[in-house]
């Protein structure tokens, strides 16, 4: 999209050069157009005592190495975020991407965050 795989300017992983709040590395990995604004495809359902959260990432960030993590809190503070007990099931693989439901657990009762935290490949 930048004619330049250099790691600079409106080309870095943490660019914006669209302004919709999305970092390029972000846009990459989960298959949005980084000059366009558009919204991530993700979404969270309740499921009984878990919380669905659906996401989709592009296969070729997957085989560049880079990572996706679900990641679940109970209070937002910078060291409650967890993956004990979230499982990953991908829906849905058409080659280029694929559509991936985490099942988080909820403690009884309580409310939930979750996000999804992305690395860049090495």
């Amino acid at each position: 999209h930048f004619s330049t795989s250099s790691n600079t300017g409106n080309a870095a992983d943490t660019a914006d050069a669209d302004q919709d709040g999305i970092p390029n590395l972000l846009e990459w990995t989960c298959g949005t157009n980084p000059l366009a604004s558009n919204p991530l495809n993700h979404g969270a359902v309740r499921n009984g005592a878990a919380l669905e959260y659906i996401y989709t990432r592009t296969v070729a960030a997957g085989s560049a190495g880079a990572t996706f993590v679900v990641e679940c809190s109970t209070t937002l503070a910078a060291n409650d975020w967890h993956t004990a007990g979230i499982t990953e099931t991908i829906i849905n693989d058409d080659g280029t991407t694929q559509t991936v439901k985490a099942s988080v657990p909820v403690p009884g009762g309580s409310q939930c965050f979750v996000r999804l935290r992305v690395g860049a490949p090495p």
